[in-house]
């Protein structure tokens, strides 16, 4: 009867060595492009660079945020959102705030990952010319290796300036 107990032990843990230690054949994908799916505001400096507010008391001191992608080392716009979906009279309060695609899908695809951008925040103004709020810089080439690479979010600040973006790695 021991002899039996031993050899059925003995199967069972050969068995699970054969097959349950298998080697992980899954291969690593590669991915050339990336989408941002939402981008979200999580700070932005209260007060404009002259220490003022951002609008004046009769257009509801508060900005008017929007976003803009810009290609790094240009002035080339990759995308912009439209005025009409920028967030009226934006409290740091009320904060986070985001933007995604209407469709749940990406809402811009960008194809050279070794390509970086800047992320740029805007006060529209009716009257003038819109306010430059601040910027953070996005390289997407710094998340594609190591151990924590193609990740769904990333967050990235620059001074007061402080954004999440939602990523869609593509093939």
């Amino acid at each position: 009867m021991r002899k039996s107990v031993f050899n059925l032990i003995t199967a069972a843990v050969l068995a699970m060595t054969f097959t349950g230690c298998s080697k992980d054949t899954e291969v690593s994908k590669t991915y050339t492009r990336v989408g941002i799916s939402k981008l979200t505001i999580v700070n932005y400096p209260q007060v404009n660079e002259n220490g003022e507010d951002w609008d004046s008391s009769l257009s509801g001191v508060y900005p008017d945020i929007y976003f803009q992608l810009v290609k790094t080392g240009t002035e080339e716009a990759l995308y912009t959102l439209p005025t009409s979906s920028r967030l009226e009279d934006l409290r740091v309060v009320d904060l986070p705030r985001s933007w995604a695609d209407p469709n749940g899908g990406t809402f811009y695809v960008l194809g050279d990952l070794n390509q970086s951008i800047y992320v740029d925040l805007y006060d529209y103004d009716s009257f003038d010319s819109n306010d430059f709020v601040g910027s953070v810089t996005v390289d997407f080439g710094d998340y594609t290796s190591g151990s924590s690479k193609y990740p769904s979010t990333i967050t990235k600040t620059s001074g007061s300036v402080s954004i999440k973006l939602e990523l869609v790695w593509l093939e």
